[in-house]
């Protein structure tokens, strides 16, 4: 056990040795954060106060959450939240953290859908902590939605993070196999699905293999497995005028357009995220 520096310079030098040491970059901007979530305190009063006293029990969980972090473990696991569309969403070790390159399902969406007033029924599949339920329901006001998760912990992190946004009323979160049981249409559906290759997990940065979720990252043998599944749930359940936005992996393009037209559904637009690689693909109803 690291002793009590005392003060909080002296504590966000130690905090950051320990990560830097661990091979954690920007080493110092985390240990700052880390002082942050446990003490409350700002930037400034970090900077502008070195001499602080810290107390005994703060330094612990200080040091505690170091620890975990020089393991490669997530900050958004330590602090147990994720922005995602500019909305704070809890995520724990059940759920997959959410990426930036997510919101280009979000931005497609909105440029396909003008009318922010229109009253929408959306899926989301495999919601995870409900981010992208969250940030549909955030720019269309009187849309309702539902979001349908695997695993029973990650359906009632998304159902509090749905409370905390205000958005109970108008969102219900289920646990359940994709589409399973649901037999209403939908304007609008989502989905990010597993779409890493089995045999390519152990090549992600240890901090995606070894702390989130398995059950989110795999896509099978080839990665394509759950486009196979959704593809066929997609075509059931959309309206004939909605649209499905669905993640894609790099270099998937291809593939995923292949498979959805072989069920039924017509490719409006491949859309790129912000280090232009393909990463939606938008399809509609094939009439």
């Amino acid at each position: 056990m690291i002793s009590n520096p005392g003060t909080l310079g002296e504590s966000i030098e130690i905090v950051s040795t320990i990560l830097s040491e661990a091979g954690i970059e920007n080493s110092r901007r985390e240990a700052h954060l880390l002082l942050q979530y446990v003490t409350g305190k700002s930037v400034t009063d970090l900077r502008g106060f070195p001499k602080a006293r810290l107390y005994a029990d703060v330094w612990n969980k200080v040091l505690l959450l170091t620890k975990r972090r020089a393991q490669h473990e997530p900050m958004a696991y330590l602090m147990k939240n994720k922005e995602f569309w500019s909305l704070p969403f809890e995520v724990t070790e059940d759920t997959l953290i959410p990426r930036p390159d997510s919101e280009t399902l979000i931005e497609t969406i909105l440029d396909f859908t003008p009318n922010a007033n229109a009253r929408l029924n959306i899926l989301d599949l495999g919601t995870g902590c409900g981010c992208l339920l969250g940030a549909l329901l955030t720019e269309f006001k009187y849309a309702v939605g539902v979001g349908v998760d695997a695993s029973k912990s990650t359906s009632s992190t998304a159902r509090r993070n749905m409370q905390r946004l205000g958005f109970i009323d108008r969102a219900e979160i289920r646990t359940g196999n994709w589409g399973d049981g649901i037999k209403t249409s939908f304007d609008i559906i989502v989905c990010n699905p597993p779409y890493i290759p089995s045999g390519e997990i152990e090549m992600l940065d240890i901090g995606v293999r070894k702390f989130e979720p398995h059950m989110a990252l795999d896509g099978g043998r080839d990665g394509l497995e759950s486009y196979r599944i959704i593809a066929r749930e997609i075509h059931r359940l959309l309206t004939k005028s909605g649209l499905a936005a669905v993640e894609l992996g790099l270099g998937q393009a291809p593939e995923v357009a292949h498979i959805f037209e072989k069920n039924g559904l017509k490719i409006k637009k491949i859309t790129q995220d912000l280090a232009f690689q393909n990463r939606c693909l938008l399809a509609t109803v094939r009439n």
